[in-house]
């Protein structure tokens, strides 16, 4: 019903703007695997029926997730190679439950890895404003400065994605979720942080080929203080950022790829003083780099 309620034409314009669209599936709290499965499928025939485009990325209502491996493997059976379900819950209002602020590929019983990745939530809305997780719900105010706080974190010490969740009904206010301040707060923030905001299908994109990309005839010339090395691109990706070390304790001064200066920028992650490079390659590319140290440090 929520598929058919949607306009196709606004759908796409939507799209064209950045905006990420995903199938919703339910049955009931505890479906088995063959009904999770032909639930799966049924939604993702209707979305391609009515959208045109197929789904990438999905989120369960009420984050159902069938048996231990089943699930990540019917989602990318269907098309869906990003799932988002892993979130706070029953005990537990924040943080990442993957392990990872980054998306981490599932890995079935027998230790292979399973075409879906997995890129946890770290809150909802109606798990921090409410107490439906067993948990003294969190004031309006309480909410922001806890966003804040995290997103400060990702961007300026640790190395990964703010990724909360809010239900349009609790923007609009739905009974106790009033939501619609909290929104604006993260949304200034990531503006005053230069964060960028891709779509799950774009990040799952950026993700893909991020992994995809190699580095290769890593050499290191003493005399000259000298790192070299080659980046294979199987597929094009913009923006991708070299993390490259200090050496003795003092950054690189100068890069080039392909032999033309690159902009190198001092990376605050963690504090271990590395320096990065961005670079946009189209597929296929393959450009060599050279990173130099200052003298004394060898």
């Amino acid at each position: 019903a929520q598929i058919a309620a949607l306009n196709p034409e606004e759908v796409r314009a939507l799209r064209e703007r950045g905006h990420s669209f995903g199938p919703h599936p339910w049955v009931a709290f505890r479906p088995t695997i063959d009904q999770w499965r032909a639930e799966v499928r049924r939604i993702c025939a209707d979305f391609r029926a009515r959208f045109g485009f197929a789904p990438e990325s999905l989120r369960s209502h009420s984050v159902i997730f069938p048996g231990w491996d089943e699930s990540p493997r019917i989602f990318a059976d269907a098309g869906l190679r990003l799932d988002t379900n892993f979130m706070a819950g029953y005990r537990h209002q924040s943080g990442h439950l993957n392990g990872s602020a980054l998306p981490a590929r599932f890995v079935d019983r027998e230790g292979r890895l399973i075409g879906c990745w997995e890129q946890s939530t770290v809150h909802g809305d109606d798990t921090l404003i409410t107490d439906k997780v067993m948990l003294p719900a969190h004031s309006e105010q309480q909410c922001i400065a806890l966003s804040l706080r995290i997103m400060r974190e990702l961007a300026h010490v640790y190395h990964g994605v703010f990724h909360p969740y809010f239900h349009p009904v609790a923007v609009g206010g739905h009974g106790r979720m009033h939501t619609a301040r909290w929104l604006d707060a993260v949304l200034a923030e990531g503006v005053r942080l230069g964060l960028p905001a891709p779509g799950p299908d774009q990040w799952l994109h950026f993700v893909e080929a991020r992994r995809a990309a190699e580095i290769h005839e890593v050499a290191w010339d003493r005399a000259a203080r000298s790192l070299s090395f080659r980046i294979d691109a199987p597929a094009g990706i913009a923006g991708l950022t070299v993390l490259l070390p200090p050496h003795a304790g003092a950054a690189p001064e100068r890069a080039t790829v392909d032999g033309a200066d690159a902009h190198l920028g001092p990376v605050p992650l963690e504090g271990l003083g590395w320096s990065a490079l961005t670079l946009d390659l189209a597929a296929g590319d393959s450009p060599a780099l050279a990173v130099s140290y200052p003298d004394g440090t060898g």
